[in-house]
């Protein structure tokens, strides 16, 4: 009896160690930083997510300077963390919600460097009868990422596919 009790719990913890050890892994660590910009980004005008966890969010995946490049609505330029906050408030007041799905993704890691490329689908609205101004479009992205002491996000390239 004490042996299959032994055998069963052995049984059980080999998939949770796997899980364990697929979840730190530097890929998806740097997936679950992507997720989370992703899911700043997204957006319903009625929810329980407070601003201050969007900027909490934003903080911890993004790095002090962000360089953004992109066709519009995407801008141009370096940002600071704060530039983004607020360009990320203003899309939230302008809109009734956008949705981003994942659709493809791919990821290069070299040392502490790492490039991920996706293609999201994006669906926007906003204003009053929002069924009516619905948008949804196609986007490949790319974002570089440097680890310091975790992986932060240093640019953001974008085009419509």
């Amino acid at each position: 009896m004490i042996k299959r009790s032994l055998l069963l719990t052995f049984i059980l913890l080999i998939p949770l160690g796997a899980f364990l050890y697929y979840r730190q892994t530097p890929e998806q660590l740097i997936y679950r930083q992507i997720d989370r910009l992703l899911e700043s980004v997204e957006h319903r005008r009625i929810s329980t997510r407070r601003q201050i966890d969007v900027h909490k969010a934003l903080e911890d995946v993004l790095a002090d300077q962000v360089t953004v490049l992109g066709e519009a609505p995407l801008p141009n330029g370096e940002f600071s963390l704060d530039q983004i906050k607020a360009e990320i408030d203003k899309i939230h007041l302008l809109t009734n919600f956008i949705e981003i799905s994942l659709l493809e993704r791919r990821c290069r890691i070299i040392k502490n460097k790492a490039q991920v490329y996706q293609t999201i689908k994006i669906r926007a609205a906003s204003g009053i009868g929002s069924s009516q101004y619905k948008n949804e479009e196609i986007w490949v992205i790319t974002i570089d990422l440097n680890k310091k002491d975790d992986w932060r996000i240093t640019r953001i390239s974008g085009s419509k596919s």
